[in-house]
């Protein structure tokens, strides 16, 4: 029996995924998502000193062309404590809604014909700045 190696395989997954690595976008970018939670908005602003730039760990990629360099959370923010300098990172945690053209919720592999994502804020957490690992979300 013809067995594909491991690397091949896990390769073969990796390319048929809707995404590839993050990319940076503008913090601002990223105010209406943490204006879904006002409290949370204003807390992380009077806390903490954001970078202006910000980090996706999830792009769309070409698969999907509707969608194609659309960015979704994790995302991370360099930020620095005002009070004490310290500096942190700030994960916001997210969950996307996919759409067809018909505006109906898409799930599991239908997401293939997706034409539009929205995203809503799950959680904010702080973790050691400049950790190699992508964020774990709950």
């Amino acid at each position: 029996m013809n067995r594909i190696p491991l690397a091949v395989a896990c390769l073969s997954l990796a390319a048929s995924l809707p995404c590839s690595a993050g990319g940076t976008l503008r913090t601002d970018a990223l105010n209406p998502l943490l204006q879904q939670k006002p409290e949370v908005f204003a807390a992380l602003h009077d806390a903490f000193e954001l970078r202006d730039s910000a980090w996706a760990w999830i792009r769309i990629g070409d698969a999907y062309p509707a969608l194609s360099g659309t960015r979704l959370g994790p995302y991370e923010i360099e930020a620095t404590s005002r009070p004490s300098q310290q500096r942190v990172d700030v994960v916001l945690c997210t969950k996307a809604t996919y759409y067809d053209s018909a505006g109906r919720v898409l799930s599991g592999v239908a997401v293939e014909q997706a034409v539009r994502v929205t995203e809503v804020l799950t959680a904010v957490m702080l973790r050691m700045w400049h950790s190699d690992q992508p964020p774990v979300c709950p």
